[in-house]
């Protein structure tokens, strides 16, 4: 399945849309739109540079690009649960990466919860995170920018209840690995 997918951000005065074509990205620039251009496409502040990359695994792809079709994220489930979608920056590359995960929000605050289906290895934004802890998250329509740092101990098994509250399967994720999986409170 192929979904059309369209980003625009400003740049110099013209509208930059990136659009993916098969195997590549295409850029259409054209004089800046009023505001809401009304092409069904999501406004970004960008750079030519700063290309955010789509997951490379299928499901969690398709639900990124509803997010980004929609411009929100209500409606965006996984097991009848919210997701909110986190902008990472690759810790090698500087490359600008998606992440929707399950929606751990208290007072403000946002978790990310390292689980991976509970695979041995930690999910790789967890490293971003650890190198450039600067995120924007997106929650519903509303796009704002906080930063990222690892919790231990007893704050980490506070923000653990609030996620398996929010999502009770990361129980049995933590479960199927030995590795305890890593915890991010977003502020």
């Amino acid at each position: 399945m192929h979904a059309s997918l369209c980003v625009t951000g400003v740049l110099a005065g013209l509208q930059v849309s990136v659009v993916p074509g098969l195997g590549s990205w295409n850029f259409f620039l054209m004089p800046t739109p009023n505001p809401g251009n009304g092409q069904g496409c999501r406004d970004v502040q960008t750079s030519m540079t700063d290309q955010i990359q789509l997951s490379t695994t299928g499901w969690v792809r398709e639900q990124t690009e509803q997010i980004l079709e929609q411009g929100t994220t209500d409606g965006v489930q996984i097991q009848d649960r919210p997701v909110v979608l986190f902008t990472v920056t690759g810790a090698k590359s500087g490359q600008k990466r998606y992440v929707p995960l399950m929606r751990v929000e208290n007072d403000g605050r946002y978790a990310m919860i390292g689980s991976i289906g509970g695979r041995p290895k930690n999910p790789s934004w967890v490293y971003n995170l650890r190198a450039n802890p600067k995120v924007a998250v997106q929650d519903g329509n509303k796009v704002f920018e906080l930063t990222a740092r690892e919790v231990h101990g007893a704050e980490r098994e506070e923000w653990w209840q609030r996620a398996t509250e929010a999502y009770p399967h990361y129980i049995e994720l933590q479960s199927l690995t030995t590795r305890k999986i890593p915890v991010f409170v977003l502020e």
